[in-house]
């Protein structure tokens, strides 16, 4: 989908977005660190509608995972609202 700047908010706290499928998941995905640190804590294993939201160690948002399950619908549109 074409990016369209009606279309995108601009926002200092903005954060990247990791998706991962069951198979594409690893616990040594290239995250940040505090983002790493929580999926593992949460026990994240990209299963579908998984979702983990990392902290910074100022409380500011790191990034967020989320999983797409075995990636059979992985072409439908996603939503998200943190």
């Amino acid at each position: 989908m074409p990016e369209h700047s009606a279309l995108i908010r601009n926002s200092d706290a903005a954060v990247p977005i990791y998706l991962f499928t069951t198979e594409s998941w690893n616990e040594n995905a290239d995250l940040p660190d505090g983002l790493a640190a929580s999926a593992k804590a949460h026990t994240f294993t990209g299963a579908a509608g998984q979702m983990v939201i990392g902290a910074t160690d100022t409380g500011d948002k790191s990034g967020v995972v989320f999983g797409l399950g075995n990636g059979a619908h992985s072409n439908g549109v996603l939503t998200v609202r943190i």
